[in-house]
């Protein structure tokens, strides 16, 4: 078998371990996940391709793409479920294996090539990402063929390749579809500045860069039309320039505002455990890419070639760097188109860039550093066997990486570091994850019970929940809740006035713990809370975030004896059946607890909130919920 293809499968071999395994043990989980997940089963309910939309309404920071996606994922999986919505970016992280592969071993070489794309597999926030329901490894997958293609447009020696031409602007339509024209930054700002190191700008206009750039333009503008259409000429503008310019300049008030400096220490914590290896890869490319002057040209064809590409590789690198810095809004992740060029650069430093011994010593301890930390999260969450194994294991490869730099062995020194970030990888994203998430952070057991009082007769709606918040509650209830904007209307939900007939149904209000004070203090009558979701923020704190069920104090006795009678036939009995069968106990791991019912007038006393008594677990995960109602 010839090489790059044996290269090839044993890249999809280990990418669809590391990125498929256990993909649906851990429920989905906020900020963003829960929020992405509904956006798409709601498209997938209502049949409704053209408007995302949160809880019933219009949710337009960006285009529809990924929900196309994630509902075509949904209908070949038979329904909405975790799995199916996380395949899609673990599909697209899979694929950005093998074109940043493809792309270095055109610049470097095969040896080059399988390192960075192994080096890519096991960065913290490349594998954490494509494990995740969110747009943006498939966003980073369409920038990534994107900037290939492109690439190989600029550096054509004769005429312009217009398969590359015509497959560039297919990725640049899709990215802009992904996430609006921000999705084509990356992609030109690396074009842009490979043409000016170059001082020739022809090739924009002469090799169809300028037209395969406005011909990406197109998709996006006939969902525009189409948007604008259903819901006006606002809804264009909020997704134009709320969502895209003001979001750059910093009037969209949409938080993530950081100091000009914060992604310096994102990547080294993103990046990791091969972050502690840039700077000796860039190092090493900026003193091989400069080398080359009208005094010392360049010994041979071959060697001018990486030279230019490693001056072409610094550019990818550090101008989207240094733009994203001056946006008003930042966040980590992204970064995550550029971990491709940075997996690259260590490729090639560990393959053919001569690697000091210091920098071989540093790459070990990075290694070390990632699986005592996943050893150390496998023991404090109750998986002491599991963090034996993963200690042995991680010994025996770091006694392989000592022995590789002992012998001047960068590229197996590589392999080795990577087979052991990728083992402690998947360790933390099938063991320690799930052990966190659904004990602790999951809104699994609060809709479940949401749906049996619904159910029971219950009248529900939400307090003013915002949009990293309120996915949870509706994914896993597959169906949206009103959402109550203002203490006035949460009033109207709760009174009846003078002369209505009597209800046959109970007002409940679901209101964060936060808002309580406000709530208790800003109605006319009193409230009694009649639940308490309540979960550990982390293993063995105190501090929690909770969500608390109210009612009108004194309502109607019939409906609340009925409510009560038939939830404790159902959802409390489904608590009892699998009480046994949990192996984590709530009080060490967090999970929504109920709570007596008691008036609220204040924010709880900060005794009782500390008190986790007879904690009764959440309901076993793939317990049917009916996820058909929008």
């Amino acid at each position: 078998m010839r090489r790059p293809l044996r290269d090839a499968l044993l890249i999809l071999a280990v990418g669809a371990i590391l990125l498929f395994t256990g993909l649906g043990r851990a429920d989905l989980f906020n900020p963003d996940e829960p929020r992405e997940a509904e956006m798409a089963r709601e498209m997938f309910v209502s049949r409704d391709a053209v408007v995302p939309r949160l809880n019933g309404e219009p949710f337009l920071e960006k285009p529809p793409l990924f929900y196309w996606l994630v509902v075509t994922a949904y209908r070949a999986a038979g329904g909405p479920s975790e799995a199916a919505a996380r395949a899609v970016p673990a599909i697209a992280g899979l694929l950005c294996l093998l074109v940043t592969w493809n792309m270095s071993r055109r610049l470097f070489g095969d040896e080059a090539a399988l390192l960075a794309a192994l080096i890519l597999l096991t960065g913290f926030e490349s594998f954490w990402i494509a494990r995740r329901v969110l747009i943006d490894m498939p966003l980073t997958l369409a920038i990534l063929l994107a900037i290939d293609a492109l690439h190989r447009v600029v550096t054509a020696e004769r005429r312009a390749p217009w398969a590359a031409v015509v497959w560039g602007a297919a990725a640049l339509g899709a990215a802009v579809l992904f996430k609006g024209v921000v999705g084509a930054a990356i992609p030109g700002l690396a074009v842009l500045g490979w043409l000016l190191w170059r001082r020739d700008l022809r090739p924009l206009w002469r090799r169809g860069i300028l037209v395969a750039s406005l011909a990406a333009l197109v998709p996006v503008t006939l969902w525009l039309r189409v948007l604008q259409v259903r819901l006006g000429d606002d809804a264009v503008f909020e997704f134009v320039l709320v969502n895209n310019v003001h979001r750059f300049t910093g009037g969209a008030a949409k938080g993530h505002d950081n100091p000009f400096w914060y992604y310096l220490p994102a990547i080294v914590t993103d990046f990791f455990p091969w972050s502690p290896l840039l700077p000796f890869a860039l190092w090493a490319a900026v003193h091989a890419a400069v080398r080359t002057t009208p005094w010392a040209p360049a010994a041979n064809e071959v060697e001018a070639r990486e030279r230019a590409a490693l001056r072409d590789l610094l550019v990818w690198f550090l101008l989207p760097i240094a733009v994203l810095s001056l946006a008003s809004t930042k966040r980590g992740l992204y970064l995550l188109p550029i971990y491709p060029v940075a997996a690259i650069l260590c490729g090639w430093w560990l393959a053919r860039g001569r690697p000091g011994r210091i920098g071989r010593w540093v790459a070990i301890v990075a290694g070390a550093v990632m699986a005592g930390v996943v050893t150390w999260a496998l023991f404090e969450t109750g998986h002491g066997v599991a963090a034996f194994l993963l200690a042995a294991a991680g010994a025996g490869l770091l006694t392989r990486s000592v022995r590789c730099v002992l012998r001047d062995e960068p590229r197996a020194l590589g392999t080795t570091l990577a087979s052991m970030t990728g083992l402690a990888l998947l360790l933390a994203a099938t063991v320690v994850t799930p052990s966190i998430v659904n004990e602790g952070t999951s809104a699994r057991a609060a809709a479940a019970d949401l749906v049996e009082r619904s159910r029971a007769g219950a009248r529900i709606a939400l307090f003013d929940f915002r949009e990293g918040n309120i996915g949870g509650f509706t994914f896993y209830a597959g169906r949206t809740w009103p959402n109550l904007r203002g203490l006035d209307t949460l009033a109207r939900h709760f009174d009846a006035a003078p002369g209505d007939p009597p209800r046959t149904d109970e007002p409940l209000a679901l209101v964060k713990d936060s808002d309580l004070e406000r709530v208790s203090a800003g109605l006319p009558f009193p409230l009694e809370e009649v639940r308490r979701y309540r979960y550990r923020m982390r293993p063995g704190s105190d501090a929690t975030n909770d969500y608390v069920l109210l009612r009108r104090a004194g309502g109607s006795p019939s409906v609340t004896a009925n409510r009560d009678r038939r939830a404790s036939g159902s959802f409390a009995a489904q608590l009892n059946r699998t009480a046994g069968m949990r192996h984590h106990a709530a009080h060490a791991r967090g999970a929504f607890v109920e709570s007596a019912a008691v008036p609220v007038r204040r924010r709880p006393d900060p005794q009782r909130r500390g008190e986790h008594p007879g904690a009764a677990p959440a309901p076993r995960r793939g317990a049917p919920v009916d996820r058909t109602a929008v």
